[in-house]
C-alpha cells in the first residue's frame, strides 16, 4: 500500500483543531483514507492526556501518544503509561519565587494524571475553557505550600504582553530547566531537556522506526523540536513566523483550511 510504514504525526491545537477545537470532517475523511492505505498516524499535544482522550473516538490513534508537551507518552488502545519524564529539583520553590515577582500570573501545576489549580486569571480560565475536562468547570484550587505528587510542568497564563517579558527574563534565572511558549497566553516550565521533538525520538526508538519514515506537523514554536526529530517538519501556513522558517515545508493553508488533509494529499502525490 502507498502509505506502508509512514507516520504521521500531529500537533492538536492550531493545526488539527479548529479555532472551535473541533476536527474537520475533511481532515478526518483524510486521515481514515491514509490509515486505509497502510499509514499509522497519531497526535502530539501540550495538552494533558485526558484532554486529548475526548478525540480518540473521532481520530483513533494507531500509535502512542505525547501530551504533556513531551513529558508523557501513552498508548491510547491499552492506557499503558509508556513515558513519563517528571520534574525535579526544587522546581516548587522555583514556581514561588516566579508567583512573587509576578502575581499576576495564573498558575497551573501537572501531573501524569491531573491538573492542579494554584492561582487564578482569565487565562487560567480559558485554559480550563479549552482542555475541556472539567464537568461546569468544577474544579478544586490549590496551595503552593501543598503536599502534591510530583509534577512534570508548570504552566504560567498571563497577557500576551506578559508572557513577551517571561519568554525572555525567566529562562535565564533558571537554567535547570526548560521552557515553550506553548501558545501566545502560555509559558511552560519543563524537565530539562524535554520537549516534543524529545519525546517524539522516544516514541521512535520504543516502535524501532526511523525518523526517515516520520512526518510531524504543528503550528507554534513548542512544535519545532518536534519537527527537528521527524524526516519532514512541516508547518501550517499561519504558523509562527520562527517554526516556517525551520520547517521542511510550509503549507499553503491553514487549520481552519484542512491542514492534514493537505499533508495527507502532497503524501499521496510523492510531493513530500
Amino acid at each position: 500500500m502507498k502509505f506502508d510504514g509512514i507516520i504521521l504525526i500531529s500537533d492538536m491545537d492550531g493545526t488539527l483543531l479548529t479555532e472551535e477545537k473541533t476536527i474537520s470532517r475533511e481532515n478526518l475523511d483524510a486521515i481514515r483514507y491514509f490509515r486505509e492505505n497502510g499509514g499509522k498516524f497519531t497526535v502530539a499535544s501540550g495538552r494533558v492526556y485526558q484532554s486529548l482522550e475526548s478525540y480518540f473516538d473521532e481520530i483513533a490513534p494507531d500509535l502512542p501518544v505525547i501530551s504533556h508537551n513531551g513529558g508523557i507518552i501513552k498508548n491510547p488502545m491499552t492506557n499503558e503509561l509508556l513515558y513519563a519524564k517528571l520534574l525535579s529539583g526544587n522546581y516548587k520553590e522555583v514556581i514561588k519565587e516566579i508567583h512573587k515577582k509576578f502575581p499576576w500570573l495564573g498558575i497551573e501545576g501537572f501531573t501524569p494524571d491531573e491538573i492542579l489549580f494554584f492561582t487564578d486569571n482569565p487565562y487560567v480560565r480559558k485554559h480550563i475553557n479549552d482542555e475541556k475536562i472539567f464537568p461546569d468547570n468544577r474544579i478544586e484550587w490549590h496551595s503552593l505550600e501543598e503536599e502534591t505528587p510530583q509534577w512534570c510542568k508548570i504552566l504560567m497564563a498571563a497577557e500576551t504582553d506578559e508572557v513577551d517579558m517571561l519568554e525572555t527574563t525567566i529562562p535565564p534565572l533558571y537554567p535547570q530547566y526548560s521552557f515553550v511558549r506553548s501558545e501566545a497566553h502560555y509559558f511552560e516550565l519543563l524537565p530539562h531537556g524535554v520537549h516534543k521533538g524529545s519525546a517524539l525520538t522516544e516514541l521512535l526508538k520504543l516502535l524501532n522506526i526511523s525518523p526517515d519514515k516520520c512526518y510531524a506537523v504543528g503550528d507554534n514554536m513548542n512544535d519545532k523540536e518536534m519537527l527537528e526529530a521527524a524526516g519532514c517538519g512541516i508547518a501550517v501556513k499561519n504558523a509562527n513566523r520562527g517554526l516556517k522558517e525551520m520547517a521542511d515545508v510550509v503549507l499553503p493553508v491553514t487549520c481552519e483550511e484542512h491542514a492534514i488533509k493537505a499533508v495527507i494529499e502532497l503524501l499521496d502525490k510523492g510531493t513530500i
